[in-house]
């Protein structure tokens, strides 16, 4: 049996009984795959989504003795060799199956009997693990909900406040990059709490996070304003919207009640930002997000854009701001309070950092 993929691949296989189970993370499928074969080797074959990826169960026959199952890639590829010496039907004993998943994830080629010795199992477990991590670039991101305490953001017309917006969309996007993605997820503020703009960038900093995602909800005095748009850090705004869109969320700047010395070195690492040297991943972030928003959510995209955000200025790291719809917009202030149009947008972004990450890999390995 064949599991064929685009990407790579990081199984964990164990035997239940007569049922292998293969563990798939960083993969997502939204419903249940299942296949019966009429065969001497293979019963069924299911493919379930589970909490951290997709689960992979082949049941076989009570006749099978063994199986093993190896890795290979171009392209790459999960193999089970299924084995049944004493066959009921005529046939080879063998059979090959091949399921296509969505996008899946995996190290090296590597060869796996089932009657390995328990220590070289786990010796082998541990390499497994060790070489997944070394390929794994995104590691931890920091999720920044926009606005709390006495800044409530923009207000939309029926009284929703992007505060409590950006906290739910925010607080959903941490529990999928966790459970769907497999990423350490922190969080700028867990609840109705203030949270100055450098203390933001600056704990982002402290933490060593590898991405910086800032959700926000848009807003304009114009009517008929409406969309999305995903923002990178640059000194000189893309258009005057942008402009205008970054000097309403840096207004919360003048709240702010830091010292002087504390001031000072907010300057000095506004000053600093000219030198950002994560400029082209951002930008190459804000596309991927972009992109997944315009295929999941329904609202107009209005691109990717710069501005002079605060929040993003000083953070050591690829960072992006996502306005997700103009809560100023009556139909999208609708929606935003609707948790299927908050759950499309959370599912875009986990894609978007997903495909930011095998750009990523893609770039650095040519």
């Amino acid at each position: 049996m064949v599991l064929e993929s685009v990407d790579k691949l990081f199984p964990d296989v164990k035997e239940k009984g007569h049922m292998i189970v293969a563990q798939i993370p960083r993969v997502r499928i939204f419903s249940q795959e299942f296949l019966k074969i009429k065969d001497n080797v293979i019963k069924y074959i299911k493919l379930d989504p589970g909490r951290r990826g997709a689960i992979l169960k082949i049941m076989l026959v009570e006749d099978v003795s063994s199986y093993s199952w190896q890795q290979k890639k171009t392209p790459h590829r999960l193999i089970f060799d299924i084995q049944n010496p004493h066959p009921k039907k005529s046939g080879s004993g063998k059979i090959p199956v091949e399921v296509e998943p969505p996008e899946v994830s995996s190290p090296a080629p590597a060869i796996l009997p089932v009657k390995l010795a328990k220590k070289s199992r786990r010796k082998l477990r541990r390499e497994e693990k060790e070489d997944a991590a070394e390929t794994r670039r995104i590691k931890t991101i920091m999720v920044d909900a926009g606005h709390g305490g006495q800044d409530p953001g923009a207000i939309g017309k029926l009284g929703t406040k992007e505060k409590d917006i950006n906290l739910w969309i925010a607080m959903d996007l941490a529990k999928a990059l966790r459970a769907d993605g497999g990423y350490e997820v922190l969080l700028t503020r867990h609840d109705d709490t203030f949270v100055p703009l450098n203390e933001r960038s600056a704990y982002a900093n402290s933490e060593k996070v590898d991405l910086f995602i800032s959700v926000h909800c848009n807003a304009s005095l114009k009517q008929g304003q409406n969309g999305f748009e995903v923002y990178y850090l640059d000194q000189d705004a893309s258009d005057s919207g942008a402009k205008a869109t970054a000097d309403f969320e840096n207004v919360i700047m003048e709240m702010n009640s830091a010292s002087s010395a504390k001031k000072k070195e907010l300057e000095k690492i506004l000053l600093s930002m000219e030198r950002n040297e994560y400029i082209n991943e951002s930008a190459l972030l804000c596309h991927t997000v972009e992109t997944a928003l315009g295929k999941r959510v329904s609202a107009e995209s209005r691109g990717v854009k710069r501005a002079n955000f605060f929040v993003l200025r000083g953070t050591n790291m690829p960072s992006i701001l996502v306005e997700t719809a103009f809560i100023t917009n009556n139909e999208e202030e609708k929606k935003l309070r609707k948790r299927n149009f908050r759950s499309a947008i959370v599912d875009a972004i986990l894609t978007g950092v997903q495909d930011y990450s095998r750009q990523l890999d893609a770039l650095t390995k040519r």
